[in-house]
């Protein structure tokens, strides 16, 4: 910091000091997930000046999750103790940095924008400059990223030359925090769309497996640029939860900005490698990204429709691997996958459900149901399962597997090895000792691996004897 002596006001800049986010986007991102259908009138807000005070409006910010420097916190702490005044200084409206400021109760004054004065950089210098010489002249401590304000900082403290304008350093955000944002772990999932190239290796070419990497390469790139879009409009409700606090997003490691560029250049790429496959899987592609936006945005608080939604996305997965391979997915493998991802997603609704407890609602889960569903989960979880194994058995003995397979009997252990690998995902949901994702639990766990592989080597058997 700079200054001239204990007397000196202390300007804390908003964005890029004591806040690790942006008060203004994240007003954004806010009305957008609170209040989607009012966005339509943006352009006149921007029109009138009010595009500021309007988002505010309908953002319902809490306070007390936003992410804070503690560096910042500190140099605060230290001012005020020394008996300065601290003003806090942002372009966000004057309304939501005042509910910032009482939360925090550390500054004398706030300068924000308003509907009659927004501030832009140049209008803050003023402001600065006005309230300074005020209070103390025209010297003056600032704490934040502004080139001209650290300068001008800087220039009053030529008295004192221990005293220098400062900012807050953030690092940048390096590949773990990248790779975290991505959610490059949940590429896995996208290995569904190696299943019709898997059913058909047998009359496979190399250009056949080529696309299907092509296929998930692309697939995996958007569907991360999805996750960053989930992850940015779920900021608040991320705050909260237990675990998802530590996305880089929602604590503040990967800024807004920086969260929305990356999802955008993943984004491209994913569309460029898509552009090399056949049109039926990218109209597939594009079908994903509406509706898992549509989920991100709306359907993920609609009740059953999220995990209809959900499972409908993992068996798109496999239809995208079959259109990669200019290939019709069978009704029958359609089916049985409905009715599995069905049951995993149900397994995920009831394990958040029970994680929050009693007090689950709308409001503590951002979801759909209640505390009291946790048992009407639990059977249609149960019921999906068993009809997904249903479907197997009446796969085994249908007419197109009699004409392709000798001894269609010997596929009968799968029925067993699927029940096995499903009723144990909803027993260990019931003790309550199942992580979060089933999904993700069903493809890393070594008994779910070792079950879907004696899957595939008796399909296998099955084809060849």
């Amino acid at each position: 910091m700079a200054g001239a002596g204990a007397g000196t006001p202390l300007y804390v800049d908003g964005h890029g000091a004591i806040l690790a986010t942006d008060l203004t986007l994240e007003s954004v991102l806010g009305a957008m997930r609170h209040n989607p259908k009012a966005l339509w009138r943006l352009p006149l807000w921007i029109v009138a000046g009010q595009a500021r005070a309007e988002l505010a409006s309908r953002a319902s910010l809490d306070m007390a999750l936003l992410p804070l420097n503690e560096a910042a916190l500190t140099r605060i702490a230290d001012a005020r103790a020394a008996g300065r005044r601290v003003v806090f200084v942002t372009h966000a409206d004057a309304a939501l940095a005042g509910a910032f400021a009482d939360h925090l109760g550390l500054f004398d004054a706030v300068i924000a924008s308003t509907a009659e004065t927004p501030l832009d950089r140049c209008a803050m210098r003023e402001a600065i400059a006005a309230d300074a010489a005020l209070h103390g002249g025209t010297v003056f401590d600032y704490l934040g990223r502004d080139p001209v304000l650290l300068d001008a900082a800087r220039r009053g403290a030529s008295t004192d030359r221990r005293h220098k304008g400062e900012t807050i350093h953030r690092d940048r955000p390096g590949l773990r925090e990248v790779v975290k944002a991505l959610r490059v772990h949940q590429w896995l999932k996208n290995a569904f769309l190696f299943v019709p190239l898997a059913l058909t290796i047998d009359r496979a070419g190399v250009a056949d497996i080529a696309h299907s990497i092509v296929a998930f390469l692309a697939f995996s790139l958007v569907a991360s640029a999805t996750y960053v879009v989930n992850d940015l409009l779920d900021l608040q409700s991320d705050r909260r939860h237990a675990s998802k606090c530590l996305r880089p997003l929602a604590a503040g490691r990967l800024s807004i900005r920086q969260g929305a560029g990356l999802g955008l250049a993943v984004f491209a790429a994913g569309a460029a490698l898509a552009a090399m496959l056949p049109f039926a899987f990218q109209a597939l592609l594009a079908c994903y990204i509406v509706v898992t936006l549509s989920y991100s945005i709306a359907v993920k608080r609609m009740l059953l429709l999220d995990v209809l939604t959900v499972s409908g996305l993992h068996t798109l997965r496999i239809m995208a691997g079959g259109a990669a391979l200019g290939i019709e997915v069978s009704y029958w493998l359609l089916s049985f996958s409905l009715f599995f991802f069905l049951s995993l997603a149900l397994a995920k609704r009831y394990t958040e459900l029970a994680e929050v407890g009693e007090t689950a609602d709308r409001a503590s889960t951002g979801r759909g149901y209640r505390y009291v569903d946790l048992e009407t989960l639990a059977l249609m979880g149960v019921c999906s399962s068993f009809s997904a194994v249903v479907v197997l058995a009446l796969y085994i003995r249908a007419p197109v597997t009699l004409d392709e397979v000798t001894h269609p009997w010997l596929m009968w252990p799968i029925c067993p090895l699927m029940l096995y690998a499903l009723a144990r995902i909803w027993i260990l949901a019931r003790r309550r000792e199942l992580q979060e994702d089933p999904v993700w639990f069903a493809l890393t766990d070594w008994r779910s691996q070792v079950t879907f592989g004696l899957t595939a080597l008796i399909y296998l058997v099955a084809h060849v004897v």
